[in-house]
């Protein structure tokens, strides 16, 4: 009966540590970081390479920022365009996007350590400041990408 009762103890916690890391992604869920993309709708098709868009963000840590980042479908470069500031969990960018060519694109919401957004900033200065959009052929490490919509500008 005893030794019942110790595979029973022992199979239970088991058990409750196999299920601690499904816990933990269940926990994140909900209170780990999330953003959308409300417009432009993925699957969207848009008239030029100027539109804006807008969303959602919520749980944004306190040491990463939210990125409006723009992946080129037909040159394979990441464009990005502007940091995004959630205000009462909505955000946006009115008419600011701008790429350089037609064709699919993938709007994707990056969220990106303080510590490494310096490659960002840098690349949007120098847009606004001598017009090069040559895009970038690789992210800085340590982004996790929070949303993306696949969209063709035409």
């Amino acid at each position: 009966m005893e030794t019942n009762k110790i595979t029973l103890f022992v199979g239970l916690a088991a058990l409750i540590v196999g299920l601690i890391p499904y816990a933990i992604d269940i926990e994140r869920h909900f209170t780990g970081p999330h953003a959308s993309i409300s417009e432009p709708a993925s699957g969207s098709i848009q008239p030029n390479n100027m539109f804006s868009a807008y969303g959602t963000a919520s749980n944004i840590p306190s040491g990463d920022d939210l990125w409006l980042v723009v992946r080129s479908g037909v040159e394979a470069r990441w464009y990005p365009s502007t940091r995004l500031v959630p205000l009462n969990g909505d955000w946006i960018v009115g008419g600011g996007i701008n790429r350089p060519s037609a064709g699919p694109q993938v709007l994707e919401l990056i969220l990106l350590p303080d510590s490494r957004e310096g490659t960002f900033v840098n690349y949007v200065n120098a847009l606004r400041l001598h017009d090069l959009n040559p895009g970038m052929s690789q992210l800085p490490s340590g982004y996790t990408v929070l949303y993306s919509a696949q969209i063709v500008v035409q």
